[in-house]
């Protein structure tokens, strides 16, 4: 038992000390799979209107039977209601524009503070990156 009692000196200062080591950041990293900024910032273009409305929280990017796919996470940091529009485009090696019959613009609405996920697949195996479009949309 002697030995025991300069341990808890030691001990303790161990717990004081990691509670002081505690972070107060705001900071979250990234969930496992989702892409660092720096690999989406200049894929997805938001239009004046809705740039201050809508934030990025995470996107993926995978491949499922030869495809590509692409979801990315919104929020509405809007203290009202928002509604926009997003187009995905997707393109293959050499920087061309691939046709889907999947184009077209996609209408969403979110409250103050949600968020939701849009997503995409590409239906040409050759598509090796995309562009999402963010608008305004007025209904």
């Amino acid at each position: 038992m002697r030995r025991s009692r300069p341990l808890l000196p030691l001990l303790f200062t161990l717990a004081l000390t990691g509670a002081a080591c505690e972070s107060t950041s705001n900071y979250e990293p990234p969930s496992p799979g989702a892409l660092p900024k720096s690999d989406w910032e200049e894929k997805i273009l938001f239009s004046a209107p809705v740039k201050n409305h809508l934030i990025i929280q995470e996107v993926r990017e995978a491949r499922q039977n030869g495809l590509l796919r692409v979801q990315v996470d919104l929020r509405n940091v809007h203290p009202s209601e928002t509604s926009f529009r997003t187009l995905i485009e997707w393109f293959d090696a050499g920087g061309f524009k691939l046709d889907s019959p999947n184009d077209g613009w996609m209408s969403h609405i979110l409250q103050a503070n949600q968020h939701s996920s849009v997503g995409a697949s590409a239906v040409n195996p050759n598509a090796v990156t995309w562009r999402m479009n963010v608008d305004a949309w007025a209904r």
